[in-house]
């Protein structure tokens, strides 16, 4: 907005450049900053809760109250008015993609996905691949909580592209969705893709279970790569027996934890 000439990356290379600093610098470098960067995750856990952020919202305003002119009658009238009008803008703001749960991507992440498919990775494609786009393409990527495998449809592209989202974000939210989990995304020699499901979030502990997915046309049988993971996979036998009890206990336990925090 401030350099409205200014376009946007059109290559990986410079998306990264761009991007690194301030992801380095907020979701990582902040939070190791000693008792700032404590009070910056307490911030971030009140944020989906109105009433918590109601009560940052008065810190906010009365500590900036407090460092202006103190002889100002009509104090107590602009804290209040300044109160109404933060909460409003706060009011506001989209909700987090985490909090987003009818869908395992929303409008916006949807968007931005198509942005980078059919800019930006397509643009790198066709730098590196002599101006051809292949004929068949799958995308793997890691988008915070929710995973998921999709046949979707590109600008640019011949045929629809197998998507695959590992998620597995940490539980980070009060309520339990079915979307929020995690996979472990596998490829064999032969560029096959299998979504080893680790789990999804649910009130019912026998719903952990472990599961091997994959994207198929229809009509098609599944993969030899996945019959080999599939074949694999008990979840009557350790070590996925017990790693889907633990993860069954724990997953309302952290979000217990995290009200907690939240209420501090």
């Amino acid at each position: 907005m401030i350099f409205p000439e200014r376009k946007r990356p059109g290559v990986i290379g410079q998306l990264e450049a761009e991007n690194f600093a301030w992801i380095d610098f907020l979701w990582s470098t902040l939070g190791r900053s000693g008792d700032v960067g404590e009070h910056m995750g307490l911030v971030y856990a009140k944020m989906q809760d109105n009433h918590q952020v109601g009560k940052l919202t008065t810190n906010f305003v009365a500590a900036w109250i407090a460092r202006t002119n103190p002889f100002r009658p009509l104090k107590a009238v602009e804290a209040q008015q300044l109160e109404w009008m933060l909460s409003g803008l706060l009011t506001q703001m989209r909700p987090l993609e985490k909090h987003r749960v009818d869908h395992a991507l929303s409008a916006d992440a949807l968007q931005g996905l198509q942005w980078f498919v059919q800019d930006v990775i397509r643009e790198q494609i066709l730098r590196e691949n002599h101006s051809v786009i292949p004929q068949e393409i799958s995308f793997l990527f890691g988008h915070t909580h929710k995973p998921f495998q999709e046949a979707m449809s590109f600008t640019g592209y011949p045929i629809p592209l197998n998507v695959y989202n590992n998620g597995g974000c940490v539980v980070d939210t009060v309520k339990i969705s079915p979307l929020h989990g995690a996979a472990v995304l596998l490829i064999d020699e032969s560029l096959d893709i299998v979504s080893l499901r680790m789990y999804n979030q649910s009130a019912n502990p026998r719903d952990y279970a472990v599961r091997v997915e994959e994207i198929t046309a229809p009509g098609m049988t599944q993969s030899a790569f996945y019959q080999q993971i599939h074949t694999s996979v008990n979840n009557t036998l350790d070590p996925r027996k017990t790693f889907s009890e633990t993860v069954a206990k724990a997953v309302p336990v952290h979000a217990q934890l995290l009200q907690t925090k939240i209420n501090s």
